[in-house]
This record gives C-alpha cells, structure tokens and sequence, in this order.
C-alpha cells in the first residue's frame, strides 16, 4: 500500500523558518557546511540568510502586512544602505556594492520579519515560536557543556564553535544573540507562566545562565540577564511559591559564585589579568570610532571591504572591530543613518509597550527592550552575531499592534 507525506502550508512554513534559524545557529553546533558551501558560508552567511529570507517574503506575498512602522523602516534602511554604499564606491574608488551587501547586508534580514509576523497571526501568537526555539537552545546547551566538560580535561573538540578561545584557563564559546535571547525569554516566563511549564523555564533560565557565565564568558550579557532577573524581583507584583523558590535559587547561585570567588575574577577581568587587553583595545576602538564620527557625521567612513582600506576600518593597531564597539560602530560605518536605523525602532517599541501597559501586556516585551539596550554599548543587534534577533523584535511589535488594535481596520496585520 502505498504512504503518502501530506505537506500542509502550515508545515512548510515551519520548516523555512526554523530551515533558516537552525542556519543561523550553524545546525546547533553540531555539522559543518558541505565543503562547496563552506568558504561563502563562513564570510556572508548572513548575506545568504538574507536571500533565503527574501524569497520566503515574494512566496508568501508578506507584502501584504500592513504594519506602517515596519513598511517605513524597511524602506528607510534599505535607502541608507544603498546611499552609503553609492558614497563609498564613490569615495574611495576600489569597493564594489555587491561586496558592501555580502558583508555588511545582515541587517536587511528585518524582510524576515514580515512573513514571521504573519506566522505569529497565524499561530495565535508568538509563543509556539518560541517554544520550539526552546528545544534548540536545549541541544545547544546540551553540547555546549559536554564540550566544555571534555576541553577541561583536554578532550578533543568536537562542537562546530566558531571562535572557540580561552579565559581564564577555560575554554570559552561564543553562541548566536538569538541564544542569549531566548534567555531573556526564559528568565521571564519563570515568573509569568502556568504551573506546568515554570519548571522547564526555571531549568532552561538556569542551564542558560551557567552556559553565559562558564561558557560564554561574555561580560555585557552577564551584566544584562542580571539586570533583568533585578527588575523582575523589583517590579513583578504577587510573587508565587515557585517564583519565590528562583529568587532562592539564584541567591545560592550568587553565593555559590562569590564563595568560589569567579565575581571577583569577573570584577577583576575589567581592571587586571589576560582580559585587560581586550578591554584597553576595546576602549581604543571606542574612541577610534568616535572620531570617525565626529569627523564625518553623515555617513561616517562608509563601508570597507577592499583589503587596501582595512587600515581605515581597523585602525591605526589593525585590530579594531565594529562588532567590539557596539553603536559606536555603526555610527563609523554609517554615521547619521546608523543612530536612525538603531534608536527609532527602540523609541517606536517602547511607545507600543507604554500605549499597552494597562491590556495585560507581556512583561517579556518591555524586558526585551531592556536586553536591546544594555547590551547596545558593545553587542549591537546588527552585527552578524546579533542579528537574527532583529527580525524578532520587529515581528513581534507587529503582532503585538495588529491585536492590540483589532478594531481598527488600519492596524488589521493583513492587507486583503
């Protein structure tokens, strides 16, 4: 007899856009790209996310999502993009366009969130995203800490990590933002869901913290996810036994730390010790980048790639990075247009929450924006590392006005 696989649209549209998160999350760490792909997947995988997510957004005709704020930035960034990449091959004579989209093109990854947002609609909302997202950042935990159990006793390296270095004599392992993300997430839904799911929240808020403190070891997303965990027992109202059971947890866990002494190594790593370094090149950076701006503050140095101006791009030292810098940066890169395209949707995002704080808003969504900005001095949501949590963000404002206005016929997310 013969079996037939039925492919709905609604599995098709689960498969592509979790096809292009797993892309984003290098298959969780666990396979290496055929080698025909490798050398284009290693320099502009996020150039090819960008196709990928296009052609999904011309399949599903997403055009017809009727959010004004994300119609208007899309528009508004793709103009500053194309005006700085004409004023770079203009200026400095040897860059080509095509190459400025390859390398520096992550951002057009928000035409993304338009067939998301209409995924969310279609789901009733956000949270079965996110609940599969959950079941990768769990393979991802998992193989990040046998990894990192096998390195300290010098096993062999088996996690396709790229980036992979020591600190402080451990090994660390840099993930994707949109894992540092659905921390975020987790750590939220400790305190707001049903009693079912809060463990597993609990578990994945704790698993996930311990990754970014041992594993990761970076210092801006310690700081934030500290940060928002302080703002979750300040502000949420009315605590449960299981929320008051976390606080628990993580005093022991803050106990644990100092009697062990890894807070005054972190402490420490900003003033003394092999990290310092990085901090005086950081701080160079900085100022590096600023001048630039300053210097220039309509579209600062523009964009680089040809190998005659990585001098300018890097700096008198040679190794000064956008992706260090944070907002600075970008400012660098594309000055005016920079701080545009980073400050107005964070502006337009917290006038949604504050227009929604009394319809039982999401306390995730404000801690979202939160996150957003306290890792913007150093870890900037453009950068190839971050980016996917871009198209989040918007898709997930959009939603939130197409229902907090169903009423209204101007906000209805779909234009018929």
């Amino acid at each position: 007899m013969n079996q037939y696989i039925t492919i709905t649209r609604r599995k098709l549209h689960h498969f592509v856009i979790f096809l292009i998160i797993l892309m984003d999350c290098n298959f969780c760490y666990l396979i290496s790209p055929p080698h025909v792909l490798s050398r284009f997947w290693g320099n502009y995988v996020k150039a090819l996310l960008v196709i990928i997510a296009f052609i999904y957004f011309v399949l599903t005709r997403s055009w017809r999502v009727n959010n004004k704020f994300l119609r208007a930035y899309t528009m508004f960034f793709t103009a500053s993009f194309l005006l700085v990449s004409v004023m770079s091959a203009y200026t400095y004579g040897n860059e080509r366009m095509i190459n400025h989209f390859l390398q520096y093109g992550g951002p057009f990854l928000v035409i993304f969130a338009w067939p998301l947002a209409l995924f969310f609609k279609r789901e009733g909302g956000y949270e079965s995203f996110f609940r599969t997202l959950n079941i990768f950042m769990f393979i991802i935990y998992t193989v990040l800490i046998l990894q990192w159990l096998i390195s300290i006793v010098h096993g062999p390296f088996f996690v396709k990590v790229p980036y992979a270095s020591t600190r402080g004599g451990f090994p660390r392992m840099a993930y994707n933002g949109l894992t540092n993300f659905m921390l975020v997430y987790n750590i939220c839904r400790s305190y707001t869901a049903d009693k079912k799911r809060k463990w597993m929240y609990v578990f994945m808020s704790i698993v996930g913290m311990g990754a970014t403190v041992f594993i990761q070891q970076t210092r801006a997303y310690v700081i934030s996810f500290l940060l928002i965990i302080i703002l979750l027992v300040l502000f949420k109202s009315e605590k449960t036994i299981i929320q008051k059971l976390l606080v628990l947890l993580l005093i022991g866990l803050g106990i644990v730390l100092l009697s062990t002494g890894a807070v005054n190594n972190f402490l420490n790593s900003f003033t003394e010790g092999e990290e310092v370094q990085s901090t005086l090149v950081r701080t160079g950076a900085f100022l590096y980048f600023w001048e630039t701006f300053k210097e220039n503050p309509l579209w600062g140095h523009g964009f680089l790639t040809a190998a005659a101006n990585s001098g300018i791009k890097q700096g008198p030292l040679g190794y000064y990075y956008y992706a260090d810098t944070g907002i600075v940066g970008f400012m660098a890169q594309m000055g005016v247009f920079g701080v545009i395209s980073i400050v107005w949707p964070i502006v337009h995002w917290t006038r949604v929450c504050w227009k929604n704080r009394n319809k039982g808003l999401d306390v995730f969504l404000p801690l979202s924006i939160v996150f957003c900005i306290s890792i913007m001095p150093t870890l900037l949501c453009t950068t190839p590392a971050q980016v996917m949590m871009w198209p989040v963000y918007f898709a997930i404002f959009a939603y939130l006005e197409s229902e907090n206005d169903l009423d209204s016929e101007e906000q209805s997310l779909l234009v018929v």
